[in-house]
């Protein structure tokens, strides 16, 4: 988390991965970097998704989705 560089924007999670699609992880992320975050998954879980949410990502997408539509995602978002 601390080796981010200064002008860092949007941070694009992979949130079936362990070690960072994790509620802790992302919550202090968003608390310390300030980011907008986007997670994406294999199959979006309506409980999976309210959760990453609350802990501080923006959205959360299927992962088809974000690599058809990722530099439309980051345009909107970076708005």
């Amino acid at each position: 988390i601390y080796d981010l560089p200064n002008n860092c924007q949007i941070g694009i999670i992979d949130l079936d991965d362990t070690k960072f699609g994790n509620y802790q992880f992302i919550s202090k992320l968003n608390d310390q970097a300030q980011l907008i975050l986007i997670g994406y998954m294999d199959k979006v879980q309506k409980e999976i998704q309210e959760q990453m949410k609350m802990a501080g990502c923006r959205i959360v997408i299927p992962k088809a989705s974000i690599m058809k539509n990722v530099q439309s995602l980051i345009e909107g978002l970076s708005k």
